[in-house]
């Protein structure tokens, strides 16, 4: 439900700004973030809320993911040999 509710709330918000001019500031964004530039967070501050929301989620399941067994989606292939591969059968003596 929540998620339907920030969905909703992109939707307006894109709505605003059609012309790309959103899309061309979070892409200076991303270009700051990569390049490991101090600045990079004043570019955010004039964002809607919903996008903000949307990177906090986003950096926040990245930086999850290595604690997961979804660390297994950043080995390339591994990872389909780790969904098809047996399931491990653990006995007691």
């Amino acid at each position: 439900m929540a998620l339907r509710g920030l969905f909703a709330q992109s939707v307006v918000a894109r709505v605003g700004s059609r012309d790309g001019a959103m899309f061309e500031q979070l892409s200076h964004y991303v270009q700051r973030i990569v390049t490991f530039q101090p600045d990079a967070a004043a570019l955010v501050a004039g964002v809607p809320l919903v996008y903000r929301l949307h990177i906090l989620l986003g950096f926040t399941l990245f930086l999850v993911s290595p604690f997961t067994r979804m660390v297994h989606v950043w080995s390339g292939l591994g990872a389909l040999a780790y969904m098809l591969r047996p399931y491990q059968i653990v006995r007691r003596r």
